[in-house]
């Protein structure tokens, strides 16, 4: 797991005071992907590794450093990241990389020392933590922001040791009272923690809900737990779209039908700017009417191709879900009505498929039983995490 070091100093050598200066591009850079550049004659050695490093898959541009830090070797690398973090970097090629990262305000600026980085691969590896330990602290945002009482400290995202996907963060509130949050994303869990331990009960409770009014988006029933959840999932489903994600945190295991409706959910977020519960009912409205136009040309190609049972299963279907989007349109600002009407086209598949049903095995058919299940997901995407 890694860790963005938010106002500490890592594991390193300390790098700050008067001289911490951001890396300043000269005007004869290269892309690292671009290897039809040629290597100026001032620099061949720096350049070289410049090379190096983007033939072994890092993606972004260097300059030479000017930037006039003394903790900065001579010939180090001025690297700057697709997503624009920069680095120092200094050592490429050789058995000690040292990776600088100057901020202006000194509560970032810290060194990373790898050793065995003589092959580029290696160099590149180190160089990416260092990003993605960066980029953590980008994505956090999506989740959780610095409120009036609250402000994140240190953040964490990744796997453990044991493989479990999880992320945590240190927020300390105006008194510098500080409490740890962490979210294992296998078992939907938030967990609050403070110097004396972890909480439970009401002293639980009253944390969780001071750190969702403060710092997340409130769910329309107040539940805290589902807020929670919810925020920890915006922040990994930002995370994943990070290079190199598939290493360092896994995927999200929902069927297809959710992870299309949670890039609609983003999608229509980023586009409205409406609020994550709002634009979770308008993809699931969207769902609704697709659903009910597939059904209904199911039964059209069922039909011609002379399955007439089958087609008459997909008929009952399309019925039960024909009321739906309209339902769904009037009330799509109600979310407990949106569930209500779902929970409606079920009852409704259940009792007109009710005779089919009891010639099946197991006692569903297959074609009502994948319905069931599919407007089981949309009621659980509205009110889920």
């Amino acid at each position: 797991m890694t860790t963005s070091h938010m106002n500490r100093q890592p594991a390193g050598i300390p790098v700050g005071g008067q001289f911490a200066t951001t890396a300043h591009a000269e005007p004869a850079g290269v892309h690292l992907n671009d290897q039809s550049g040629s290597i100026p004659a001032s620099a061949p050695g720096a350049w070289a590794a410049a090379f190096s490093l983007g033939q072994a898959g890092l993606q972004g541009d260097v300059t030479l450093y000017t930037g006039g830090n003394p903790d900065a070797a001579e010939g180090a690398l001025a690297y700057v990241s697709p997503r624009g973090h920069e680095l120092v970097i200094s050592g490429v090629g050789t058995d000690n990389l040292t990776i600088h990262h100057f901020d202006p305000t000194e509560e970032n600026t810290f060194t990373t020392e790898r050793t065995g980085c003589e092959d580029p691969a290696k160099a590149v590896e180190a160089i990416e933590d260092v990003l993605w330990d960066l980029e953590t602290r980008d994505v956090f945002t999506a989740g959780f922001y610095d409120g009036e009482v609250f402000e994140t400290r240190e953040v964490e995202l990744g796997r453990t040791g044991d493989g479990t996907s999880c992320a945590s963060m240190t927020v300390r509130d105006e008194d510098d009272n500080e409490l740890y949050v962490s979210h294992d994303y296998d078992t939907g869990k938030t967990t609050l923690s403070s110097e004396r331990g972890e909480l439970s009960g009401l002293a639980r409770e009253a944390a969780l809900d001071a750190l969702i009014v403060d710092m997340a988006e409130e769910p329309e029933d107040g539940n805290n737990e589902v807020a929670a959840a919810r925020a920890f999932e915006r922040i990994r489903s930002a995370a994943l779209k990070l290079p190199g994600a598939e290493k360092r945190l896994a995927p999200r295991k929902e069927s297809d039908m959710k992870a299309g409706m949670r890039d609609l959910m983003e999608h229509v977020q980023n586009r409205d700017s409406t609020t994550g519960q709002q634009a979770r009912n308008t993809a699931v409205l969207a769902t609704g009417a697709q659903l009910g136009l597939e059904y209904i040309n199911a039964v059209s190609t069922v039909n011609a191709g002379g399955d007439s049972t089958s087609a008459a299963m997909y008929a009952i279907g399309a019925a039960a879900l024909a009321p739906l989007p309209g339902r769904l349109e009037a009330d799509k600002h109600d979310t407990a009505a949106m569930r209500e009407h779902i929970r409606k086209a079920q009852e409704t598949l259940r009792k007109t498929g009710s005779l089919l049903d009891g010639f099946a095995v197991g006692g569903r058919q297959p074609v009502f039983l994948q319905l069931d299940n599919t407007l089981t997901e949309m009621d659980e995407f509205l009110v889920g995490p």
